[in-house]
């Protein structure tokens, strides 16, 4: 599937910006206009491939860059500093369960 194609598939997808379920468990699209600065957040284990835009994290002081061209293999959850730099900014990640 191109990467255009799955662009048009968030876009159909999300109404608003922010993160949205697709019903497929683990699964979900995220979506946003405007640039938004680093603050704290938690990754959980997933994989997030960037269709559009790129993010940021801050780990132990260290800043990683990733975009369209890179995805984030997240094997355990992490405390970060996220943010993301251009817009718009559409993710699908794949969260992982081990339960």
């Amino acid at each position: 599937m191109s990467k255009q194609r799955i662009k048009q598939l968030i876009e159909d997808r999300t109404d608003q910006d922010g993160l949205t379920e697709t019903g497929i468990q683990g699964v979900r699209l995220f979506r946003a206009r405007q640039a938004i600065p680093c603050v704290p957040a938690v990754y959980e284990p997933s994989v997030v491939a960037i269709v559009s835009g790129s993010k940021e994290a801050v780990l132990d002081g260290r800043r990683f860059v990733y975009d369209d061209r890179q995805y984030l293999c997240c094997p355990m959850s992490m405390p970060v500093k996220a943010g993301h730099l251009t817009h718009p900014l559409m993710i699908l990640s794949m969260v992982f369960s081990f339960r």
